[in-house]
C-alpha cells in the first residue's frame, strides 16, 4: 500500500472563540460560514448550529466544527466544504483533500509544471496563504503513532519530532 501524503501548514487565525474563529475565516477567504458543535444526544451525534457568518451571496456554506470538547480528536476545530476538510489546531491546519493523495506521485512531480499548474493545489495554496501560511509540508504519512499532530503541538514543534523520521518535503508559498 502506498503512504499517503499528510499535508499540513501553520496559519495565524483567531482561535480565541468559534465565534472568532468563523469571522477571521469567513473576512479571509469571502466565504459564508455556519457554525456550531457536535452533540451526543439519545446516542446519535448531531450538529447543532450556534451561528452564520454570510458574506456573499454565492449561496455556498462551509461549515466550521467546533471540536474542543471531544475527548477523542486532537484538532480544536473542522472546516468542510464538501468532501474536502481543514482540521484546525492552534496554529496548525492539517489538509484533508477529497481524495487519498499518494505522497510518491505529489513528490515525483513536486518539481515539474504540471505541479504548479494543477487547480487543486493552486486553490489550496491561496486559501492558506490568506490563512496566514507561508509554507506548506507534505508529509509521508504511513500512519505510525509518531507522526500524529498532538493537541498542544505547534507547526515548528510537529517539523521538528518529524524531520528525522519520516519523508517530507516544503513547498514556499
Amino acid at each position: 500500500m502506498n503512504a499517503e501524503a499528510k499535508i499540513i501548514s501553520q496559519h495565524n487565525l483567531d482561535c480565541s472563540s468559534l465565534e472568532n474563529l468563523a469571522n477571521d475565516i469567513a473576512n479571509r477567504l469571502n466565504c459564508n460560514i455556519e457554525f456550531g458543535q457536535y452533540q451526543n444526544l439519545n446516542g446519535k451525534h448531531e450538529f447543532i448550529k450556534l451561528g452564520t457568518v454570510t458574506l456573499n451571496s454565492k449561496g455556498i456554506i462551509t461549515t466550521l466544527y467546533d471540536m474542543t470538547n471531544d475527548n477523542v480528536s486532537e484538532y480544536n476545530y473542522v472546516l468542510e466544504l464538501g468532501e474536502e476538510a481543514k482540521l484546525i489546531y492552534s496554529d496548525i491546519i492539517n489538509i484533508l483533500p477529497p481524495w487519498e493523495e499518494d505522497f510518491d506521485r505529489i513528490f515525483n512531480i513536486f518539481n515539474s509544471q504540471e505541479f504548479i499548474e494543477e487547480p487543486y493545489y493552486t486553490g489550496v495554496f491561496d486559501e492558506l496563504r490568506k490563512l496566514g501560511s507561508d509554507k506548506v509540508y507534505f508529509i509521508k504519512d504511513n500512519n505510525e503513532p509518531e507522526i500524529t499532530i498532538k493537541t498542544k503541538s505547534s507547526t515548528q514543534d510537529y517539523i521538528q519530532q518529524i524531520k528525522d523520521k519520516v519523508t517530507f518535503f516544503e513547498v514556499a508559498l
